[in-house]
């Protein structure tokens, strides 16, 4: 995203200070990234026995072209942070767990957090977290032997109660108790939330955040609240990171500065409108 003095006039680091201060919520999936290499095993693209470190790395560089000279300084401490200690460089369902975290932390929850906490640092007291750490057979669509990981989208079906998801699910003797109350929840979560901008009236249920226990609803079978929410993807890509990389994304004007007559057209017919 651009500054073009047009739609977007001024980037969102600076934006997020003039905020309303009205009731939000943030979440995700456990897992995330996951969702993208299970599709990569699923359509024959990688095999499990591809999954490496030095795949991993690879993978990296090619995604993370945009560091230049300081791709290195960045894998080297992603690695040392989301690695267990004494994992093999030929483990291949660590790696792939590694490799979701780690994709996870940077195209997902290193995000959030930083919008929660400009939503925080501005004082909005009705800030809502979760993590989705279900882990359901309904809608799965790729079995990973030795690991059920909760990656993006897994929530929707509990949303929105798609038949094919649960009819196919049903079919193969997947659906459970669970999984029904599971749905019963959302239904009203985000319909409290909708109606009166909490997800519980119960905060003791589910609490509002606040900035120095980060608290969020851990969404499980137990429904628990747990403090420092993706702490460790928050200090990465919001302090540590752009220590070394600077602001990513990046934060520049539009290079005409909103002159651009294409632009404007498309902003206003397509986009304002």
């Amino acid at each position: 995203m651009v500054e073009d003095n047009y739609f977007l006039p001024d980037v969102p680091r600076n934006l997020a200070s003039k905020r309303p201060k009205i009731p939000v919520m943030y979440g995700n999936c456990r897992d995330e990234w996951s969702y993208f290499e299970l599709s990569f095993l699923r359509d024959g693209l990688t095999q499990l026995s591809d999954y490496s470190k030095g795949f991993f790395e690879l993978f990296f560089e090619t995604m993370a072209s945009y560091l230049a000279m300081k791709e290195l300084d960045v894998v080297g401490m992603l690695e040392n942070v989301y690695t267990p200690f004494g994992t093999a460089d030929d483990n291949h369902l660590a790696w792939f767990k590694i490799q979701s975290d780690i994709f996870t932390s940077t195209g997902f929850t290193g995000f959030i957090t930083r919008e929660i906490d400009w939503h925080l640092l501005n004082g909005n007291k009705n800030v809502y977290a979760y993590e989705v750490t279900y882990e359901s057979q309904i809608g799965r669509f790729y079995d990973l032997p030795g690991w059920t990981p909760v990656y993006h989208s897994c929530e929707i079906p509990f949303l929105w109660m798609m038949p094919d998801d649960w009819s196919s699910a049903g079919s193969k003797g997947l659906v459970t108790r669970d999984d029904f109350d599971m749905a019963n929840f959302f239904a009203d979560s985000w319909t409290n939330f909708a109606k009166y901008g909490k997800p519980n009236l119960d905060q003791a249920f589910w609490p509002a955040m606040n900035y120095a226990t980060h608290s969020y609803l851990d969404i499980n079978k137990v429904k628990s609240v747990k403090q420092n929410y993706r702490e460790i993807d928050s200090t990465l890509w919001n302090q540590v990171f752009p220590a070394i990389i600077g602001n990513w994304p990046p934060e520049r004007p539009d290079w005409d500065n909103g002159t651009n007559a294409f632009l404007k057209t498309f902003n206003k017919n397509f986009i304002v409108r």
